[in-house]
């Protein structure tokens, strides 16, 4: 945050109260609401004085459910707009998922939402970065291990509010659930990463696809029964930090044994982990398709130009964007 004061233009004014800029306007002359002007002869008011007039006049603000971090906020979010920064917003969250003031957090996820931030963005951008920061903490000493359970139990709860708000949802669904593509998701054994899974069905939700979610430490081979019995045409696997080629191709190898081409699927290995699958190794399977990606935006992408009917077409295809030349690029 600056050490000046924050100002808002009469344009910003009008559409943080949802009021014409004329209105703005004819408020400032009859000196109602708080204001001066520019060498070059614009109006600027001062942020805490547009607060103050619009509770003082009963007008609606969305950033007043930040209360003392409102202004901070605003900052924040014209980072973020103009600059394509959300570090301060980040920032704002790892604070606040520290404190008692973790209500914050939904409030801000819903308020990007509203205003045309895919909830990728919002993983990448803003959860996954505190959680960075809150394993930092731990890691240094900073954090005791009761304080980032009691944190990560708190973004838990978060991810599972929002997977059942229908608000979140970038379209909702016009097909009936049965016909929606479905995709079964969880974490293979020795594997906890649940907060990326619950990252991971937003992010399908919201694309239109019906999730089983099948949890944590799943054997590798319920993930193949899954995918016959509810008839999924993607099955994603969280990872986490330290998994290794091995258990990414002990995994694979597993579902070949069992898996039926007259029931094809994609297999999507996702997380925090640097990955560079071998093409030789990958094209040869006899799974449609084998992926990773790193974000949720890369993911996001991939979800949105991939059809439910090319489960057929071999791909590979890394999060970082290098494809290999001698391969097919599907659903593009």
């Amino acid at each position: 945050m600056s050490d000046k004061a924050v100002t808002v233009t009469t344009r910003q004014a009008a559409e943080l109260l949802d009021v014409h800029e004329s209105s703005i306007k004819r408020w400032c002359s009859q000196n109602q609401l708080t204001c001066f002007q520019t060498p070059g002869g614009h109006r600027r008011i001062p942020f805490d004085a547009l607060m103050d007039f619009s509770q003082t006049k009963g007008i609606a603000c969305e950033l007043q459910v930040f209360d003392a971090y409102a202004e901070a906020v605003w900052e924040g979010l014209l980072d973020a707009e103009k600059k394509k920064d959300f570090q301060q917003l980040a920032d704002l969250g790892a604070h606040w998922i520290q404190g008692p003031e973790f209500y914050y957090m939904l409030k801000l996820l819903t308020l990007l939402k509203r205003q045309g931030y895919p909830l990728s963005a919002q993983m990448d951008k803003i959860i996954a970065p505190i959680m960075r920061t809150v394993g930092d903490a731990y890691l240094n000493g900073d954090l005791s291990i009761g304080n980032e359970h009691r944190i990560t139990y708190l973004m838990r709860d978060l991810l599972v509010r929002m997977s059942t708000g229908s608000e979140w949802a970038d379209r909702t669904p016009n097909a009936p659930e049965k016909s929606r593509p479905r995709a079964v998701l969880g974490c293979i054994r020795s594997q906890a990463h649940e907060l990326g899974c619950l990252m991971a069905k937003l992010v399908l939700e919201s694309h239109g696809w019906d999730v089983v979610y099948l949890g944590l430490n799943v054997p590798s081979e319920d993930f193949s029964r899954a995918q016959i019995e509810y008839d999924a045409s993607l099955v994603c696997i969280a990872l986490m930090p330290p998994s290794t080629y091995p258990e990414v191709y002990h995994v694979i190898d597993l579902l070949e044994q069992v898996y039926d081409r007259n029931r094809p699927y994609h297999l999507v290995f996702g997380g925090p982990v640097e990955l560079q699958l071998d093409p030789n190794r990958t094209t040869k399977s006899s799974i449609s398709s084998i992926q990773y990606f790193e974000t949720m935006s890369k993911f996001s992408d991939w979800l949105e130009n991939t059809s439910d009917d090319s489960t057929s077409t071999r791909s590979y295809a890394t999060s970082s964007g290098r494809d290999n030349n001698s391969l097919k690029r599907s659903f593009r």
